[in-house]
Formats: C-alpha cells, sequence, structure tokens
C-alpha cells in the first residue's frame, strides 16, 4: 500500500515528537542553501561587489550561521529526547583535538581581551569517544568561557592528566561563577542563569544539556566547581582506549 507525503514525511524526520524540532527539520537545507547563496555573492562570484554591499552580506551571513546552528542544536536535543542520539566511539588523540580548537579560537579570544593556555601531561593516551562531538564539548566550554568573562583579560586555563583509567580535562575561567540558585540546573535544556543573560543576551541555553549527553555517552562524566576567586572550572572525565598488545582499543 502506497503512503501519503505526510506520512512519508514524517518518517524522514525520525517522528519527531516535539514541534520545534520538526520546523527546525524544515528550516535546515533552506538555511544551508541561503548561506552558500550568501557567500557565492559575498565572493563577487556572479558580479562586483563594492565594500558595502560586502559589508551587508557578511552581516547577513554571521546571521544565517547563527540560525543554522540553532538548528543543529534543536534536532541534537530531539535526537537525545528520542533516545537515538550516536555517539561514535573511537580512539581519540584528545590533546590534539584540544591544541587544534585553542589555535583556532586564539584570534576570536584576543579580540575578545582573552587568553587561552593549554598544559598538559606527558603521554596522554588516546581515549573512547566520537571525535566530532567531543570537539562539540570543547568549543562550546571554551566559547562560553570567552563570552562570559567578567574580568578585563579573560583567562582560559585548560589542562589534561590522567587519572588511572580516565583522562581529565579541565577548563578553568575567571568570569562569571554560578550561584548557589542556578547549580542545580545549569546542564538542563533551555536553561540560562540571570548572570548569564545580563552578559550575554543571546544564546539557547542548550549547549551544556548537549554536552553532558555527549559525555555520558561516552561512558565519561562532566560537572563543574566554582573557583575561589571569580569564575567557574569544568571537568570532563572520558574513558582511556583498552591497552592491548601494544594497540589502543575501545570497546
Amino acid at each position: 500500500m502506497k503512503k501519503d507525503n505526510k506520512e512519508s514525511s514524517y518518517e524522514a524526520i525520525g517522528v519527531l515528537s516535539d514541534p520545534i524540532s520538526i520546523v527546525a527539520h524544515q528550516m535546515k537545507n533552506p538555511l544551508a542553501i541561503l548561506k552558500n547563496y550568501l557567500e557565492i555573492l559575498r565572493e563577487g562570484r556572479v558580479g562586483e561587489v563594492n565594500p558595502k554591499q560586502k559589508e551587508y552580506l557578511g552581516d547577513s551571513l554571521e546571521t544565517v550561521m547563527k540560525m543554522l546552528e540553532l538548528v543543529r542544536e534543536f534536532l541534537e536535543v530531539s535526537k537525545i529526547e528520542e533516545k537515538c542520539f550516536k555517539i561514535e566511539k573511537e580512539q581519540v588523540d584528545i590533546t590534539h583535538i584540544i591544541k587544534d580548537i585553542a589555535k583556532n579560537y586564539s584570534i576570536w579570544a584576543r579580540a575578545n581581551n582573552s587568553k587561552i593556555i593549554f598544559r598538559s601531561n606527558k603521554n596522554i593516551p588516546p581515549v573512547c569517544t566520537d571525535s566530532v562531538r567531543i570537539r562539540q564539548v570543547i568549543e562550546n566550554l571554551i566559547s562560553n568561557a570567552i563570552k562570559y568573562k567578567t574580568k578585563k583579560t579573560g583567562i582560559i586555563e585548560i589542562k589534561l592528566e590522567r587519572k588511572n583509567n580516565s583522562v581529565l580535562l579541565t577548563c578553568k575561567n575567571n568570569g562569571v561563577s554560578i550561584s548557589d540558585n542556578d547549580q542545580s540546573k545549569i546542564f538542563s535544556k533551555f536553561y540560562r542563569s540571570e548572570d548569564a543573560v545580563r552578559i550575554q543576551s543571546s544564546g539557547t541555553g542548550l549547549g551544556l544539556y548537549i554536552s553532558r549527553a555527549i559525555i555520558e555517552g561516552s561512558g565519561g562524566k562532566i560537572w563543574f566547581e566554582n573557583n575561589e576567586g571569580d569564575g567557574v572550572t569544568f571537568f570532563v572525565s572520558l574513558p582511556v582506549a583498552v591497552h592491548s598488545l601494544g594497540i589502543y582499543r575501545c570497546n
């Protein structure tokens, strides 16, 4: 029996129960197409672009990029709640990933009077996680530290060390601390503290919610502690890949 278009459409979406996620799924492709067109126009590939036009196209492109990121987050949340959020575990060189992210974020950090410092013990072993998704977690922690700095100069200190059968990543900042009232809600969906909203009005409150799903799906843990002075330190513990016959493996 032939299924109607509506039924087939919902199967393609994965029967998303959240109306917001359904809307987000329908927006994803049109936004991606719009992004491509704006890039082509800004680069002058279909005609000369004067400086003012280039500025407007750049602003438009930035807005579309933010919308695409919002759509991606909504779809991630839907997968988490539908219990179809997949973590592709593999051996991951966490040291290399952090160095690469720190390098990529250094220009943005300097533009915001912030500095990223990375320290690592020698011979950090590979961890078992999803290489794409763990990058997402680390980028979220660093970008939050940059956005929510309260000092004239923001300091983001990242450290790696081995703890028995785990690798512990710490990300310490000197920005806004987390109040007692907010501490139990910080990993909740859509939650943003009053201090965070005051410093940075934009944001979805989904980054840490998704990060926790990624870390727990990898068999690890994520938590935080307020620093003695200002700021907060986030901790991420990930399982070390099993070493057998000279080879690291993920179970």
